[in-house]
This record gives C-alpha cells, structure tokens and sequence, in this order.
C-alpha cells in the first residue's frame, strides 16, 4: 500500500535515480525498481544518498557506538538506549521511542548454529559483517515476540572472492557435482535452492556446475571470475576441465555420459538424483567449464514480530510502546525466499512508516 509514495519520496527528497524498469522471470515481472548506480553498485549509491539527505537535515550520524540495551520505565515503555562507545558507556534517551534497524543475525554463528541449525554457520557471509543479531538480544529482555527464527535467504557466492556465479545455476545447463564427483540435487532448481543445498549435503559447502560453451551466459559470469582472479576451470576435454577443478576426472566423464545419454533417451528422471530439466541441454561442445559455487547466506528473515505500525508485539500480543523495527531487523514479513525489490522495498516503508509514528509520539510527549 505504501510502496508507491516510498518509490516517489526516494527520487524526489532523495535524489535517487532509479533505472528503467524492466520485464523478469516471475515472481519479479515487471515490479523491481533497481537504483541507478552512477558508477558505483546501486546499493552503495542508494546508502550515498541516504547520508547526504540526513546531514542536509542536521542529523547526526555516530559511527561506533553500539546499543547494547533498551532502556524502559517501569510499564516497559521505551524511553532510548544504552550505548557502548569508544570513551565508555552513555545513554540516550528519547520521546519517540526507538526503531531498531540493525538487520538480522546471519553473521552471528551462535545464532545461526541455535536458530537455523550448525550446518548453516559454515555457510559464506554474503552480506555485512555487522548483522549479529542486536535485534533479538535487544529485544528479548522486554519479551518481545520473535517469529520466522528459522528462515533466512540463500545464494551462491565464491568465499574468497566474492564471485556470484547465480546466472549460471540459473541457466538450465549442465550438471551439479560434489567434490567428490557426485550429483547431489536435481539441477533444475533456482539458484536459492541449490546454494541452501550445497551447504546442507555437502561436507565443505563447495559445489561445482559442468557446463559446455553452449551455456548462454557464460559471457556475463566467466569474466567476473578473471577479473577478481576466482579459480574455475576450462578445457577441451571434460577429463580435464575436471583435473582442473581438482574433481575425480573418470567419474566426471561417466557421468557427464549417463546424463547425455539420459537427456537423448529422455530418462533424466531416473538419474539419482532425479534431473527435471523440461528442455535439457547435452554436455558436448568444447571448450567445457567447471564453475564452482558455495552456499552463502544473504539474510535472516527472523526477528520481533510488527504490526503495520511497525510496533514491536510482545509475547502477550500486545504493542511494547516506543519499540519499532524495520527492515530484516522485524520478522513476520518474510517466509522461505522473498521476490525481487521486496526487502529494500519493506525497509522503506516501514521505515518511513515508524519515523512518522516516532515523530508523533514525541510531539505527543511534549
């Protein structure tokens, strides 16, 4: 309902530039509005023109001050927040409350081994190093009702490099082994999928795709990797391509067989693990390539459960007065995967949504 005016409020108070929106696969279609990087990443360009419009307004910003404890009266209203600081401990106090927008916990092992299970901890960080979970130690001293603690977005990334090999996982080509040369999920599955399962089936979260030069998107990925010097590997001979990889080459080439043969007699559903594919492509034209993926984490999508009002409900169901959350600091939005635009999407509105309730309760309290 909100998403329209949050759209128009970054582009026009803002200055955000937005590119032209483009059809894609669904659930996405036509409804991703994706910021115009003037050349940077559309992210670090979005947060640029986040920290200009608050210093136009006279906001102070503090960097390294750490809210370690919500502080609240005797009717658990919120009243501000402890902070850790280079030079000790202070507190700020507040006649709005406070909103926590401090993302999720995915970079908070212990969090992730209690929430979401240990074999996810070995998973990559894709996102920032800062997201560990103040949302829920924060808040679970005024009992605040956590839901979806379970839940989280997956994707592929190259630990050591940062490499996000997605599109061809994507692609509807090839075959996905083990390091040990083995098939391990049906191929036909979204890039989300196959990163959460190379990290639950895998013993070091390290998969790789086989694909031949027909693979249509080899021209976006393939250079991604030679730029930033990410190891994959390229041959004219599959028993190669898999030495390269360090992958047991004559289990690479009896395998790469069963699936060619399998596509030409139209068997792929009784390879083990089934392959879905519904218009399969052969492993045939030279050169071959080996791209290696890990299972990374993106973000959690558990936290204190909120209203429209983007009020914190305890475990009574009832608002705790003065605590907001927004973005993947809250739960209750997300379950399993969320569609394209929908988490920056729900970070402005809600975050729009509790500084207009912020404002009133302090005006109010005045």
């Amino acid at each position: 309902d909100n998403i329209s005016s949050g759209i128009d409020w970054l582009e026009k108070d803002i200055g955000v530039k937005f590119g032209k929106i483009r059809p894609m696969p669904y659930p996405r279609l036509g409804r991703t509005c994706r910021v115009d990087g003037e050349g940077l990443t559309g992210g670090a360009q979005l947060v640029k023109k986040l920290l200009a419009a608050v210093a136009k307004e006279g906001v102070e910003v503090k960097f390294e001050h750490k809210g370690i404890e919500l502080l609240h009266d005797d009717k658990m209203r919120v009243t501000g927040v402890k902070i850790q600081t280079p030079a000790g401990q202070e507190e700020y106090f507040s006649k709005g409350g406070v909103a926590i927008a401090t993302g999720g916990f995915s970079a908070n092992p212990e969090m992730v081994d209690k929430y979401i299970g240990g074999w996810a901890t070995r998973m990559v960080l894709r996102g920032s190093k800062s997201t560990t979970g103040e949302n829920i130690s924060l808040t679970l001293p005024l009992y605040a009702k956590c839901v979806n603690m379970d839940q989280f977005h997956a994707g592929p990334i190259i630990g050591a490099t940062h490499v996000n090999p997605a599109d061809v996982l994507n692609s509807g080509y090839g075959i996905q082994v083990n390091t040990s040369g083995d098939r391990y999920m049906d191929e036909n599955n979204t890039y989300v999928i196959k990163a959460r399962t190379t990290a639950q089936k895998t013993l070091d979260n390290t998969g790789w795709v086989i694909v031949d030069s027909t693979c249509p998107v080899l021209d976006k990925v393939i250079p991604k990797f030679d730029m930033l010097n990410s190891p994959y590997g390229k041959a004219n001979t599959i028993e190669e391509v898999a030495k390269q990889a360090g992958l047991p080459p004559a289990k690479i080439v009896a395998l790469v067989k069963e699936y060619n043969d399998a596509v030409e007699n139209g068997t792929l559903g009784k390879m083990n693990p089934p392959n879905t594919y519904k218009k399969p492509h052969l492993i045939e034209k030279a050169p071959f390539y080996a791209v290696p993926l890990q299972g990374g984490m993106t973000a959690t999508f558990g936290g204190p459960l909120i209203n429209t009002k983007a009020e914190v409900q305890n475990l009574d169901g009832k608002t705790i007065p003065g605590l907001y959350a927004v973005g993947n600091s809250s739960g209750g939005i997300f379950f399993h995967n969320y569609a394209g635009g929908a988490q920056l999407g729900a970070a402005t509105v809600f975050g729009r949504i509790a500084g207009k309730e912020m404002a009133q309760r302090a005006a109010a309290a005045k």
